[in-house]
């Protein structure tokens, strides 16, 4: 690019190799508390480095992650569907060749700090240059069948909050849930139905803005703080271009 004249040119700062410098600090016999201070330096740099590389690869996960469609489907008394979900083995089978890809790995840790009727679980994302980030959830155990034990109540709760930190912590988008048990879907606030392929679609064209969807959603208390997208209502769910043009503005211009 040329220069205007007159104008100042941007001055080029060196680049510094901190490991160059430790070694010729230990070459030359540097004072102690220079080397530490260098090699603390290096940690720092590193840290940054590897906080940088995280973001980055989380931003090109969730670009290429699919909407996971929820397909299991639980009966209410009547033998209706009362809701759907998708299975944490299909979670996994969808997201682990993405994150591989993207340098991750996730590990759970359950039962964190465990409180009478509840269930307190952890995941931890991990990236190939050692940054992590952990989302933890707590949530009840849930109403109990009359042939349910102990052990299967807490597991029922236990695989639920196990899906539930795994897509919080990844920003996965849920959908597929037929919320209403079988009734008709809900309309818009312009009286267009939602269906479940306008909502998977709006879920597919707004994967650039979720995290800011998912933030707009919770300062206007639309859904929970541990709410996901899914949770969003099919009354602010646009079902045209310019409805989804509207919502886009309002989401991106939200503080």
């Amino acid at each position: 690019m040329e220069r205007k004249p007159g104008a100042l040119a941007r001055p080029i700062l060196p680049t510094i190799n901190i490991e160059e410098l430790i070694t010729k600090a230990v070459d030359s016999k540097a004072a102690v508390e220079v080397v530490k201070e260098l090699r603390a330096m290096l940690r720092e740099d590193q840290a940054i480095a590897a906080a940088q590389a995280f973001d980055e690869a989380m931003s090109a996960f969730q670009a290429q992650c699919p909407v996971i469609i929820k397909g299991r489907g639980v009966p209410d008394r009547s033998g209706a569907t009362a809701y759907k979900y998708a299975p944490i083995e299909k979670i996994e089978e969808v997201i682990r060749p993405i994150e591989r890809e993207h340098g991750f790995t996730h590990t759970y840790n359950q039962d964190v700090a465990s409180q009478p009727g509840w269930v307190i679980t952890s995941v931890t994302i991990t990236h190939t240059l050692g940054h992590s980030k952990t989302s933890v959830g707590k949530f009840p155990l849930g109403t109990r069948t009359a042939i349910m034990s102990d052990t299967q109540q807490y597991a029922a709760a236990l695989t639920f909050s196990n899906r539930r930190v795994l897509g919080n912590a990844y920003g996965l988008v849920f959908a597929g849930e037929d919320k209403d048990g079988g009734n008709p879907p809900k309309a818009s606030a312009t009286g267009r139905v939602v269906t479940t392929e306008i909502r998977n679609r709006f879920f597919e064209v707004t994967k650039d803005i979720h995290q800011k969807i998912l933030q707009w959603a919770i300062d206007e208390s639309v859904i929970m703080p541990d709410g996901s997208m899914d949770d969003l209502p099919d009354s602010i769910i646009p079902t045209t271009k310019g409805e989804l043009e509207k919502f886009r503005q309002k989401v991106e211009a939200h503080q």
